[in-house]
């Protein structure tokens, strides 16, 4: 039987790794910023679910819903007693997306961000905190360069844009790379998003987004250390109640349900902001955020 001391000394130990795991990908990887372009790259966009209201697989299968069924899925999920983390969240990707024919707006996607970064604390602050402390910097430096000009850099188009002006787009310390990494977090948050509900355990939806998303920009030290300390991630019925308003709301008939629809409505929208990101790089850049295998 493992001991008190054990114990801690084995969750100090993961947790040192992880931090190791920041420092070093993000070392290492600043090299990784450009590279060949992927002709065949797919947008990211998670999978299409039956999970959801009837509503919204009667869309998806495009016919015409049962209303009786609908309204009383609709009524339960809208109930305030419903609410949870995506549903709460201050600043949403949800309302960024639906003006993604225009610039994405600087300020509104940083508050998008650091209002997703909350998610870290509720899920683990201990073993979340390094992760999440290299997410705020990212955010901070990208602040920083809008801050020097609100006005010229209302946009983050127009900050890749006027960094690829002057051959500064891929310097360590860019406020262009460091939105490329920070996409490359949000893309693996998405998939994340994507493989809590079908994978059995948090470790596996941790592993699954992992190989989905950063890991081809680690070396093998990195990986390995991600296989070890992944295993520090809380189970599976600890990371649903982080997502929670108040505790014990997962008890609560229905709700963890309503909780994955709005999960998954969350997910579109991040996805969608991800994927206009990702065609801005490739655009005005020529570079690939994400490399994925041709659909």
């Amino acid at each position: 039987m493992a001991t008190p001391r054990s114990v801690g000394v084995k969750a100090s130990l993961a947790l040192m790794l992880l931090v190791t795991i920041t420092l070093v990908a993000h070392t290492v990887n600043h090299h990784s910023v450009t590279g060949v372009i992927d002709r065949n790259h797919t947008k990211h966009h998670p999978r299409v679910r039956q999970h959801g209201s009837v509503e919204t697989q009667a869309q998806l299968a495009n016919v015409e819903p049962p209303n009786q069924d609908t309204k009383e899925e609709k009524n339960e999920c809208d109930s305030k007693d419903m609410d949870n983390f995506f549903t709460a969240i201050p600043y949403s990707f949800v309302s960024m997306a639906t003006h993604l024919d225009q610039p994405i707006q600087t300020e509104q996607f940083l508050n998008c961000c650091r209002a997703l970064s909350e998610m870290f604390d509720k899920l683990s602050a201990s073993a979340f905190s390094p992760i999440k402390s290299g997410f705020n910097t990212n955010i901070q430096l990208i602040n920083d360069k809008y801050l020097t000009d609100k006005k010229r850099y209302s946009t983050l188009e127009a900050i890749l844009k006027e960094e690829k002006g002057r051959n500064y787009h891929t310097s360590k310390g860019s406020a262009s790379t460091e939105l490329l990494w920070l996409t490359r977090s949000l893309i693996f948050v998405s998939e994340l998003f994507d493989n809590i509900e079908d994978k059995p355990t948090f470790y596996a939806a941790i592993t699954a987004a992992y190989e989905a998303s950063v890991k081809q920009y680690h070396n093998f030290l990195v990986r390995s250390l991600f296989s070890v300390v992944g295993k520090a991630a809380p189970s599976k019925e600890v990371a649903l109640e982080g997502f929670t308003i108040n505790k014990g709301d997962t008890g609560k008939p229905g709700y963890t349900g309503c909780l994955y629809d709005s999960m998954y409505t969350y997910n579109d929208a991040l996805s969608d902001v991800c994927s206009n990101i990702e065609d801005m790089f490739q655009k005005e850049a020529d570079i690939t955020i994400m490399h994925r295998p041709p659909s």
